[in-house]
């Protein structure tokens, strides 16, 4: 992948992506922010923005 390009619009399994990635991801979330990332945040996100966006929701309906 070049360093130069976004790849925020890019689905997530052609990211490479998969449920062991999703579970890795929304423990490090957890662990370093308190975020509680569920599943199926995972699942219903199509890209990384989308997920970003989703994961900045949920956070904002904690506080």
């Amino acid at each position: 992948m070049e360093l130069d390009h976004t790849y925020d619009e890019v689905p997530l399994p052609q990211l490479g992506i998969d449920s062991l990635t999703m579970l890795e991801i929304a423990a490090r979330l957890r662990d370093l922010h308190g975020l509680a990332v569920t599943s199926s945040t995972f699942l219903e996100a199509r890209t990384i923005r989308d997920l970003a966006d989703r994961v900045t929701a949920a956070d904002r309906g904690r506080r």
